[in-house]
């Protein structure tokens, strides 16, 4: 079951870089990653932040479970980087830190690490 939970997290954030980029539109994904943010006016902000979450949305729907637990830490990672700047909004991307560092270890267990 956790193996089909990182496909469909996989497709799902490939939909909402897609909304971020314009490319499809469903209202509720067009603000889901940006209001983590503090600062969202900058366009070219915006489309590389969506480029980056579609390539980590595209890896894990592979079955390279090692990968994908990197793809989890880097998330973490950033946004707790990104937290010691005050670019995000703590309430909102507290939730994904700790989500993406319990995903991350349970997609590497699954590859033995």
């Amino acid at each position: 079951m956790l193996k089909q939970f990182f496909f469909l997290n996989g497709l799902y954030d490939i939909c909402c870089g897609m909304v971020i980029l314009k490319i499809m539109n469903i209202p509720f994904l067009q603000t889901l990653h940006l209001n983590m943010l503090q600062e969202t006016q900058n366009e070219v902000y915006e489309r590389f932040f969506a480029y980056w979450i579609i390539t980590y949305g595209i890896i894990r729907l592979s079955n390279n479970y090692k990968l994908i637990g990197f793809t989890y830490l880097v998330e973490s990672f950033v946004l707790i980087n990104e937290y010691n700047y005050n670019n995000v909004v703590i309430e909102r991307a507290f939730i994904v830190m700790f989500s993406s560092l319990i995903l991350a270890k349970e997609a590497l267990y699954l590859t033995g690490v």
